[in-house]
């Protein structure tokens, strides 16, 4: 990380005003399972959020997994839809503003997105994104377009996409059976009070398989000189 504030984290922190100060031996670790957290020292963690169910589904029946896939009998979208980028940056705005997830423009423009369109207008009605780990992240339909399963449509159409997003990087499925050939799976992370959302994975076909958070961690605290795993390296070894 710099020394110094970088300027992505000052933009981040003028729109949303939620962040603390910068620290350059400060990492975030994302989706992480609440098992591992119950094992980071509480004097290390500079913030954390609350839990998330993390919710996984598959586009292929494999009854180990899943007792059933995200169904491929949902039908298109409803007459009038249609599916679109989203590319215009008051768009990604629009996408901003209606999440509590801090990030910038510049930021959501990096992550692969598809938007649903109604008619001839130019705004989005729905939208979603594969965040950085390619889980679905911050789908959302707006009010008066929601009942018409766009969110649905929506995670079918991402998971589609999240197989290009493997595929670019070079990860291949496997030959020999297993879930990763022909059961492509898929994961989202949704708020515990999140009703809404969780509705809509269990529409999809998902199920909660366990729990995690978002947490930034000291590494200063943790591993400096004076941090708590010297400390209890020395008191172990005195």
């Amino acid at each position: 990380m710099p020394p110094t504030t970088p300027l992505s984290f000052m933009k981040v922190k003028k729109l949303h005003g939620k962040h603390h100060s910068y620290s350059p031996s400060a990492v975030l670790l994302g989706s992480c399972n609440l098992s591992i957290r119950s094992l980071i020292p509480e004097l290390a963690i500079r913030r954390a959020d609350c839990a998330y169910m993390k919710y996984i589904f598959t586009s292929a029946g494999n009854e180990q997994i899943l007792p059933r896939p995200l169904l491929n009998t949902l039908g298109t979208l409803p007459p009038g839809y249609r599916f679109g980028p989203l590319r215009r940056p008051k768009d990604l705005q629009l996408a901003i503003d209606r999440t509590t997830i801090p990030r910038t423009v510049e930021t959501l423009a990096l992550l692969p997105s598809r938007a649903v369109f109604f008619e001839d207008e130019p705004e989005p009605v729905a939208w979603g994104f594969l965040g950085v780990d390619a889980s679905l992240t911050s789908l959302h339909t707006e009010p008066h377009h929601r009942g018409k399963n766009l969110a649905v449509l929506l995670a079918r159409e991402l998971l589609r996409m999240q197989g290009q997003y493997f595929s670019a990087r070079g990860f291949e499925a496997r030959g020999d059976g297993s879930v990763e050939n022909g059961s492509q799976l898929g994961h989202a992370d949704v708020g515990e009070d999140n009703l809404g959302s969780r509705r809509v994975m269990e529409k999809a076909g998902a199920r909660p398989l366990w729990k995690v958070c978002w947490v930034e961690v000291e590494l200063e605290t943790l591993f400096g000189e004076d941090g708590i795993w010297r400390s209890a390296r020395r008191g172990a070894i005195s």
